[in-house]
């Protein structure tokens, strides 16, 4: 994984996990992206959000075969 990979993994994988982000770890991206990609980002990764809950609300059918990647939470 690349460093600016890492910074966005670092990034999500704590606001997901304590719903805030520490400073280093907002520093470390932003000074990687910038600021305006930070927003960017995570406005994106609330779109994937949205569209992940509204398929699970509506049971959205999967292709035969396809195994389900959301019946168990993280």
């Amino acid at each position: 994984m690349s460093a600016d990979e890492a910074a966005v993994y670092d990034f999500f994988t704590e606001l997901l996990a304590t719903r805030q982000v520490s400073d280093a770890v907002f520093k470390t991206l932003a000074d990687r992206l910038g600021e305006r990609a930070v927003v960017e980002l995570v406005g994106l990764m609330g779109q994937y959000h949205g569209t992940t809950a509204l398929f699970a609300v509506d049971r959205y059918p999967l292709p035969n075969g396809a195994k389900s990647e959301i019946e168990k939470p993280m």
